[in-house]
């Protein structure tokens, strides 16, 4: 599931990615500025909105939703940009939608987090859920038994992401609520798992709060190293949501970074969608 694409530099089709909301635009970040002549699709479900706070089961069932979405557009493949599903529905996903390949996120992060730490303690920072369902510490163990790994759910960093709120004093404070009793032992951790793709707008004040020694793994910028794709050209982009367009808009360019003016999001249907597939399929 976790395997290198070589081929899809040939392959036109769109590589398609989904995430519960808006956090997985940072892992399109990474994929655009490694293979900026790939076209994409985003879809982002920011009517169901947060994954991080639902059951397994919910989870579960609300991505491979979205891989029946994708899949009509003719993806030649999937990224889960979601920690939380990349955690809870990978595995189904991958199953569901052969031989379309599939890139989660937990694999590639533990695999670079793994090779990045020195000291052999590893920080998660995710959502409840995520950290709840015990992924990390799993391939981490699986890859390397003798690192020690600490997992702790920073699930206001998420609300405070998209607010715009990734500085100044409340950012701070949140960060050190949750992670500097960590990093005031001896035995600290050297190397920091970004566990949810909102955590990458905070790099600035988790860094300051760990310490500038501390190294910090993109879970986006990890799993982009498994596609080998177009390199050359111009990235084409549609952004589809399962709510708002008008406050999905401002996030892509606080996200990314560029002008969302002239790349309009859609609206989907998503029951309308399913349903139709549903009775194609009976």
């Amino acid at each position: 599931m976790q395997s290198s694409c070589s081929h899809f530099s040939s392959d036109p089709r769109p590589i398609g990615v989904f995430d519960s909301g808006i956090g997985g635009l940072t892992v399109l970040r990474s994929l655009m500025a490694a293979m900026p002549g790939e076209r994409f699709i985003y879809l982002g479900d920011t009517a169901r909105v947060p994954y991080g706070t639902k059951s397994a089961e919910t989870v579960c069932a609300y991505s491979l939703g979205l891989a029946q979405v994708l899949r009509q557009y003719d993806v030649k493949m999937i990224v889960i940009a979601c920690n939380t599903a990349s955690v809870h529905a990978a595995e189904a996903i991958a199953d569901f939608i052969a031989p379309v390949p599939v890139i989660s996120m937990v694999p590639p992060a533990a695999a670079a987090a793994i090779k990045a730490t020195k000291n052999k303690h590893i920080l998660v920072m995710g959502t409840q859920s995520t950290i709840r369902s015990g992924s990390y510490a799993r391939a981490i163990d699986a890859l390397d038994p003798s690192v020690k790994v600490t997992g702790i759910a920073t699930q206001l960093l998420v609300a405070l992401a998209e607010e715009g709120w990734i500085d100044g004093p409340i950012a701070r404070a949140a960060v050190e609520r949750y992670i500097g009793p960590v990093f005031e032992n001896a035995d600290k951790p050297d190397t920091i798992i970004l566990g949810c793709t909102h955590f990458p707008l905070l790099r600035d004040v988790i860094v300051d709060v760990a310490g500038q020694d501390v190294t910090l793994i993109d879970c986006g910028e990890a799993a982009q190293k498994l596609i080998n794709g177009r390199t050359k050209g111009q990235p084409d982009i549609r952004f589809l949501v399962t709510d708002s367009v008008e406050r999905f808009t401002p996030l892509v360019e606080r996200f990314l970074g560029i002008s969302a003016t002239n790349i309009p999001a859609e609206h989907i249907d998503l029951t309308a969608i399913l349903n139709t597939d549903l009775k194609r399929a009976s």
